[in-house]
């Protein structure tokens, strides 16, 4: 007996023998950028090193989630692997950081599966309860090889002007949730480490390029970094920053160039100190022309250039420096997170067109044909023949071949073909580089079998992800030059499949604009350079919304346009979308669209278009293409007059906030017994030089107004049925955080409603 089980446990330790082999000469290690600093929001980018240490291999690599009871959840992404003898490669997974961190519990964890013939031959962990940044928290990366540098930044708080603690202000002030930070995660890292993927560096708010060796980064490093400011990210660089890489950023960066010396000009340093002697007089300059800080706007994003050693005395030991850089960082905007560019909201993607549902009286004809000949017809007529009791055969007969006919015939009557209904919201940055998010309907009305390609520029397309840990039937297969193939198995039946992702896209092309503002008006010309041939143009202005009218591509067309104050009242919809017809809901949704273009602090160019823009190609599926493109672009108007630049009225959004007896109701304010705080932000680059309101109309006088004098830290009454206008002294009313607040008082027995202000800014670019 014993001779027996000997040899059935040989025999079943041979059939182990490959796998173990297998496991054994393939060894597998992961790594992933800014790991402990992921954005829920954001992209991860899993580098995965495999060392073929025996004979050829063939495939597989498949993600998986393991939740707290050790209960694996595979994931849709897999690479295929082929490795020669000995040979050493790395793969990538780019995936949502949904997934590589603790999205879904506390105990949740990321492990990467090796295949071969579908059987598991290895597994490792790629991530171990990673953890997230904490809501309101800024992650700061710092490249400097002093370890410290820049590490008081861990403990920078907001200060608070005219209110003695955070809670007050809030309540006091206006501020959006983005416009305060509680704490900041600073990290000093290796060059090395910097990813060389712009969606990569999504996951951070602030890089600080400090002192490292020459050549530290490489070009596609640099390239990424210049890509993600673009499309948002924010820079610090200063004197200490080495000259080679000053050079390499100088068509993003501020003007400057080496030209050492000192400067006694602290009046800065001064007011942050406030009031206490300067332990030092003088500074040293690495340009001597320039401020102790200037800023350029690139895109969405900001290049602040230090004009200092920011790790060199006095300033790196003066008991002042954390205030100086938490003021700076406020002052320029830098600690505003980004919106979230990772999904588009109400969006008209699912209204595809040529889709419809059948009319509710054919619907309810076919019903009452089917009940008639199954009922008093059938029996009539088996009742003549007298053979009742086929019906027991007929019935269900009947019904299988009207199911057939209903299921084969019937998707006709809600289209005609496979469909694809793709909308993409582009924001150009340069003539170069634009910012591209897009998702798209798809109807395959069989069902079955999908796959979707797209290009190297967008990240791989999330498909139907609405299950807390399953993603069935799907795969998502990404391979080495970046494109993607995303496959769902089982589509059922007329069923609409979403698909969506972003990237940074070349050759779209720009708008040119030159328009200048006077006397009220707007005059200039606007042409087409972009690929787009546009069915409607706007100017828009905040709230503002000025039709320009079609545009083809490559046309030009002129505008001479009145500007006036149109204050903020939102259009009333039906919120029971049941009672809106298809049409309208549609329409809705892409007025609403068209204003999520309007960029606070700037004047847009808003174009729609239903030229072919095709982001996916359905591999196995001849499909109806249809296509709805909205581009918006920045741009700058001067004031024909004086050459000064000019946001006109509705151009900068105005916060609020308000106590418990007033709210806020359809883009008006009501107010009873209470005070509401109005905020205007002053935008970082522009020094501001003339401000106007009209606080004379008639809808502001239930209320009193007051202005906050940040000089002397005083409310100012303003005086009653006169237009609010700053000239000369602006800055005397600009608070520590780029503000001008204005507040209405009402203390009257009944509710009033009364607008938001707008406001008219006049100045001059920081770096004009």
């Amino acid at each position: 007996m014993w001779r027996w089980i000997l040899t059935i446990a040989l025999a079943l330790m041979g059939l182990q023998l490959p796998v173990a082999q297998a496991a054994d000469r393939v060894e597998i290690q992961t790594n992933i950028p800014f790991k402990e600093i992921l954005n829920i929001n954001g992209w991860s980018r899993i580098y995965v090193d495999l060392d073929n240490n025996g004979d050829e291999f063939q495939g597989e690599l498949k993600l998986v989630l393991v939740d707290h009871k050790s209960k694996a959840h595979p994931l849709p992404y897999m690479k295929e692997i082929k490795l020669k003898k000995d040979e050493n490669k790395q793969v990538y997974f780019d995936v949502p950081n949904q997934f590589s961190t603790r999205y879904y519990d506390e105990s949740s964890s990321l492990q990467l599966g090796l295949y071969e013939n579908d059987e598991l031959i290895q597994k490792t962990k790629v991530t171990d309860n990673s953890r997230r940044l904490h809501e309101g928290d800024i992650s700061v990366v710092v490249l400097d090889k002093n370890p410290n540098s820049m590490s008081f930044l861990n403990q920078a708080r907001q200060t608070t002007e005219g209110a003695s603690n955070m809670e007050e202000y809030k309540k006091s002030y206006s501020m959006a949730d983005s416009a305060y930070w509680e704490a900041m995660q600073v990290r000093n890292i290796d060059p090395k480490q910097l990813p060389s993927v712009t969606h990569v560096l999504h996951n951070i708010q602030i890089l600080i390029i400090g002192d490292i060796p020459a050549g530290s980064l490489t070009d596609e490093q640099v390239g990424a970094v210049k890509n993600w400011v673009l499309s948002g990210g924010k820079l610090i660089l200063s004197a200490s920053t080495p000259e080679e890489l000053l050079n390499q950023f100088k068509d993003i960066a501020p003007a400057y160039q080496k030209n050492p010396g000192m400067t006694n000009d602290l009046a800065q340093l001064e007011i942050i100190s406030k009031g206490t002697k300067l332990p030092f007089t003088e500074l040293n300059m690495y340009d001597k022309n320039l401020p102790l800080f200037s800023i350029k706007e690139n895109g969405t994003g900001k290049v602040l250039f230090a004009n200092f050693d920011v790790n060199a005395q006095p300033l790196v030991v003066w008991a002042y420096n954390q205030a100086l850089w938490n003021r700076i960082i406020f002052e320029h905007g830098l600690h505003q997170n980004m919106v979230n560019k990772y999904g588009m909201y109400d969006t008209p993607v699912d209204m595809i067109p040529g889709v419809s549902l059948p009319s509710p009286f054919i619907l309810l004809m076919i019903w009452l044909g089917y009940v008639v000949m199954l009922g008093p017809v059938m029996y009539m007529v088996l009742k003549r023949r007298d053979k009742r009791e086929w019906a027991w055969g007929i019935i269900p007969l009947t019904s299988i071949l009207f199911c057939v006919g209903t299921l084969t015939f019937g998707k006709n009557m809600i289209a005609s073909e496979d469909k694809i209904y793709t909308v993409t919201n582009i924001k150009v940055i340069n003539k170069d580089v634009a910012d591209v998010s897009t998702n798209a309907a798809v109807l395959i009305r069989s069902g079955g079998k999908m796959s979707v390609d797209t290009g190297e520029q967008f990240l791989p397309p999330t498909m139907n992800i609405e299950r807390k840990y399953e993603i069935r039937d799907q795969e998502i297969v990404q391979d080495e030059t970046g494109k993607t193939r995303v496959t769902h198995n089982k589509v059922p039946y007329m069923t609409q499949t979403s698909l969506e992702t972003f990237g940074l896209v070349n050759g779209i092309g720009e708008l040119q604009a030159d328009v200048t503002y006077k006397q009220k008006k707007l005059k200039g010309t606007i042409k087409n350079n972009t690929k787009f041939s546009f069915e409607e143009l706007y100017l828009q202005m905040g709230t503002n919304q000025i039709k320009i009218g079609p545009l083809g591509k490559g046309e030009s067309t002129t505008i001479d346009v009145e500007v006036k104050p149109v204050f903020n009242q939102q259009q009333i919809f039906d919120r029971e979308r049941g009672k809106m017809t298809r049409e309208e809901i549609a329409k809705q949704r892409y007025e609403s669209m068209l204003m999520s273009h309007s960029g606070s602090g700037k004047i847009m160019l808003v174009g729609s278009s239903t030229d072919s823009y095709p982001v996916y190609n359905l591999a196995d599926h001849e499909v109806e293409e249809h296509f709805l493109t909205v581009i918006s672009q920045p741009i700058r108007i001067k004031n024909e007059a004086n050459n000064k630049v000019t946001y006109p009225y509705g151009t900068i959004e105005v916060g609020v906030t308000f106590d418990e007896k007033v709210h806020e109701e359809v883009g008006q304010i009501v107010m009873y017994n209470g005070k509401a705080t109005f905020s205007l932000p002053v935008p970082s680059d522009f020094k501001a030089e003339r401000v106007e309101s009209p606080l004379d109309n008639i809808a502001f006088e239930p209320v009193k107004k007051y202005i906050y004098h940040a000089k002397s830290r005083e409310w100012k009454e303003l005086p009653s049925g006169k237009a609010l206008v700053l000239q000369g002294n602006v800055e005397e009313y600009v608070n520590q955080l780029g503000e001008i607040l204005v507040r209405f008082v009402y203390t009257g027995d009944e509710p009033v409603y009364v607008p938001k202000p707008v406001f008219e800014m006049e100045g001059r670019g920081t770096n004009q």
